[in-house]
């Protein structure tokens, strides 16, 4: 009788083993399987609902094997200075340049044509070799353009220009503030901004409407914008007194 017992718990054992070998390697294939394979091989639980229990098989599945997060790169600020001193400009293509403004002209191979420039009143820059140029209106690609075209007819071969601005004309403001002037422009600024480094409104101040005066357009017809406008190099901000 003991005997018989003993046997019996042996079978009992060897099936225990054989069924947890078994488990082990059907976890194994799981985890090594792609989601819809696990789903697949995955039967709906008995007396349910199978497509709720592919479905809800299928999410667990596919969060199991879901690629981590990656971070996003850090996007560029612009409106801050560059490590050389240069100002980031806010769109390169765009930024037209005019009086007062101050650019880097940097001529590859030749150091002595390599330097700051300002905009005269004229609108030009006194270019060492090829005389004024004109910049007045034109972008910074268009100004790279004009330099080295100018500078092929007859003194370099091929010659490599890039510009830089280092420093933006100012901007103006006046009426209703507390410190009317003339201000150093900073890329990206709105006209909230403009005003608080004016000293901020005056109690008359309308803060619900400015006037700007931007580029070519005439003294009489200025744009009406709100404080959240962005600034331009060389705007003139008229802030108007309030009617009550």
């Amino acid at each position: 009788m003991f005997k018989k017992k003993k046997i019996i718990a042996l079978y009992m054992m060897t099936l225990l083993i054989a069924f947890g070998q078994f488990s082990a390697s059907v976890l194994n294939a799981e985890d090594n399987a792609s989601p819809e394979t696990v789903v697949k091989n995955i039967a709906p639980q008995a007396g349910g609902d199978p497509t709720i229990s592919r479905d809800f098989k299928y999410h667990q599945a596919k969060e199991r094997f879901a690629a981590p997060e990656q971070n996003p790169e850090p996007e560029l600020v612009s409106g801050m200075p560059n490590f050389d001193g240069t100002m980031a400009v806010d769109n390169f293509n765009e930024y037209i340049l005019g009086p007062e403004d101050r650019i880097k002209i940097t001529v590859f191979g030749e150091e002595e044509l390599s330097s700051d420039y300002r905009v005269g009143s004229d609108g030009t820059i006194a270019f060492p070799l090829i005389g004024d140029v004109k910049v007045e209106g034109l972008t910074l690609r268009q100004t790279e353009e004009a330099i080295r075209e100018r500078l092929k007819q007859g003194f370099l071969k091929k010659p490599s220009v890039s510009i830089e601005v280092s420093e933006s004309r100012p901007f103006y403001i006046l009426g209703e503030v507390r410190r009317p002037g003339s201000y150093n422009y900073i890329a990206g600024m709105n006209v909230l901004q403009a005003v608080a480094i004016s000293g901020g409104f005056t109690y008359r101040a309308n803060r619900k409407a400015v006037e700007i005066l931007r580029g070519s357009q005439a003294p009489a017809e200025p744009m009406t914008a709100s404080t959240g406008e962005t600034v331009k190099p060389g705007d003139i901000i008229f802030i108007r007194e309030r009617f009550f």
